[in-house]
């Protein structure tokens, strides 16, 4: 009993100084989080302050050093949304410009039509006014194209048989190619079956020649030649001996609505912007070099596709593509 008693005085005498030495240890605990964290409340409010489209850089006192590094993280992110929409904005701008041309032609043959009683220059306007139809809606196309490329960073793969893609895409420009007296042909395997991006790679074959086919000379030639290098690379080339273009264009002619110096085709600057960002998504560069004979312009982009394992679904599928 002497010593329970013992053990409760002992309890009772430490638990007045625990009562009062507990709230006196953690004031300063509290202070020390307070005012550590006060530069982080002074970032957020600063932060909520802003308006929706203000990403100029933050900045940062000198006192408040530990938030240096978010701060810059910060600043480089909101560097990157900027240049973003300083890029969509100019998109915006040169998309309504390119728009505007073709919906005034659009207007104008219209009101011709309206007022006009002449067969010949009912004739003529009708057949303007399709040109300005076909231009706005190949523009449009190619923008809904472009839109959806640059949304998915990357597209599903499934097998294809890429020679049979490139031959059909010839098939599509011949008709207009024979208009122009312009020689296509295809110089590679009957078969490369392999898993890619369906769309994009259609769009990468389908840009490139019909920017051929429509910048080259009448009675030009356009070549595409499709390969399985030995390393297991693909490569597609596609080369004309046009007019060419010059070195000093080639950093920007993958830009939207950027054309060469000189062109006097008719055009909205968007079919390599296009090709480009395709060629993205199954981790392909295009490359510019000398086209036939050292004139023209060729188009090159070299990628690597591996093949699934025999055992996978989508190996038979593959197979299925290939010649027996």
């Amino acid at each position: 009993n002497d010593a329970f008693n013992y053990v409760m005085v002992s309890r009772e005498g430490m638990l007045l100084p625990l009562l009062v030495g507990f709230p006196v240890l953690l004031i300063p605990i509290w202070l020390a989080i307070r005012l550590g964290l006060r530069p982080v409340r002074r970032l957020s409010s600063e932060l909520a302050l802003r308006q929706p489209g203000d990403l100029k850089p933050l900045d940062v006192p000198h006192v408040d050093a530990e938030l240096v590094p978010l701060v810059a993280e910060l600043n480089e992110t909101f560097s990157r949304l900027n240049g973003l929409l300083q890029r969509e904005r100019a998109f915006l701008a040169d998309a309504a410009h390119e728009m505007r041309t073709p919906l005034a032609l659009i207007k104008a043959q219209a009101d011709t039509l309206s007022f006009t009683t002449e067969h010949q220059s009912q004739s003529e306007a009708i057949q303007r006014l399709h040109m300005g139809i076909n231009r706005c809606s190949r523009l449009v196309h190619q923008l809904l194209d472009l839109a959806r490329l640059e949304a998915t960073p990357g597209g599903n793969l499934e097998p294809i048989d890429m020679s049979n893609v490139v031959r059909e895409c010839l098939a599509t420009h011949a008709r207009e190619a024979s208009t122009r007296e312009v020689t296509i042909t295809y110089d590679g395997p009957d078969h490369i079956a392999v898993m890619i991006p369906r769309h994009a790679f259609e769009s990468v074959v389908d840009n490139l020649v019909s920017n051929a086919v429509r910048y080259v000379q009448v009675g030009g030639r356009v070549i595409v030649t499709l390969a399985q290098q030995p390393n297991g690379a693909v490569k597609l080339c596609v080369s004309d001996d046009g007019p060419g273009i010059s070195v000093e264009d080639h950093a920007d002619i993958f830009e939207r609505f950027r054309r060469g110096a000189g062109v006097t085709t008719a055009g909205s600057g968007l079919g390599l912007a296009i090709a480009a960002s395709a060629a993205l998504q199954f981790g392909a560069r295009i490359d510019v070099g000398k086209g036939l004979d050292g004139c023209g312009v060729s188009f090159s982009l070299e990628w690597y596709s591996q093949l699934p394992r025999q055992t996978d679904d989508a190996w038979k599928s593959v197979t299925k593509l290939m010649p027996r």
